[in-house]
């Protein structure tokens, strides 16, 4: 069969030369054809492109290590990588060995400094411009860019996502979540922390009762009914007395009650807010 023709990959017939039906002469011209495509998808590339996979940094230092090792940096040289961990610091890389190089931001030329700046957890791509690395791509972190800056959220961790920050106000320690469908939304309230109300048995504040709030009540007791015979007439005179009260006890003492089952279930979460 002819040669076929084709100016870019896609043109390429993946199934040709069919074998029995072309003719070994063809081969050099299939040869240069496939040289020409390659040339034509991707002109003037004198630079390796390379995916790193996924990286942990060491002390802020990526080690990528490909294969085949290249024999020096080349101006243009890039590398696709996820990074696993975010930053702490200023960023460099290592490519197999080659010695370290400083990984600029996408626009600045200022080194990266912090993840929330350039580079935490996220896909990303970078080139080298012949002195520095530089990100040509911004890592895809959800949490990080899914919110408007200055949003706050709960978060069940210890410490705050890549790109938010913990708040420390006292309003947000020791305290528990109102709900509301109304306004009031953002606001705080109330004074005593969650483990003074809550945490294994309470007692409540003593009190003395008043007069007032006892139960109306009396009391009754036994006592002689006398009467006296008159001498002179021998009538019958009951004896007659004052009014008698009961014998009390008691210290009048304040009382106090306990309160069992208060010691609630619960999970640490922390406040943070988007940078």
């Amino acid at each position: 069969m002819a040669l076929e023709t084709g100016t870019y990959l896609d043109d390429l017939v993946n199934t040709n030369p069919v074998g029995a039906s072309d003719k070994k002469k063809f081969g050099d011209d299939h040869i240069r054809l496939i040289k020409e495509v390659l040339q034509n998808s991707f002109p003037s590339q004198t630079f390796p492109l390379a995916w790193a996979g996924s990286l942990t940094h060491s002390s802020n230092v990526f080690t990528i290590t490909l294969s085949p090792a290249p024999a020096a940096y080349v101006t243009g040289m890039t590398i696709w990588f996820y990074s696993t961990a975010k930053l702490t610091g200023a960023g460099t890389v290592n490519v197999n060995g080659l010695g370290s190089k400083n990984i600029r931001k996408t626009v600045a030329a200022a080194q990266v400094a912090t993840e929330d700046e350039d580079l935490g957890p996220g896909m990303y791509m970078m080139t080298y411009d012949g002195t520095d690395f530089h990100l040509l791509s911004a890592g895809a972190d959800p949490v990080k860019d899914s919110f408007a800056s200055g949003t706050v959220a709960i978060f069940y961790q210890a410490s705050a996502p890549n790109g938010w920050t913990k708040l420390t106000d006292a309003e947000f320690n020791q305290s528990v979540i109102r709900l509301t469908h109304a306004t009031g939304g953002g606001t705080s309230g109330g004074s005593d922390n969650f483990t003074a109300t809550f945490g294994g048995a309470k007692t409540t504040a003593g009190h003395t009762l008043t007069i007032a709030e006892m139960p109306a009540h009396n009391h009754s007791y036994n006592h002689l009914k006398t009467s006296v015979i008159g001498a002179a007439t021998g009538a019958a005179h009951p004896v007659t007395t004052g009014s008698s009260n009961t014998g009390s006890t008691g210290g009048g003492g304040s009382h106090d009650h306990d309160l069992q089952n208060f010691d609630l279930k619960y999970v640490i979460c922390i406040p943070c807010q988007k940078d």
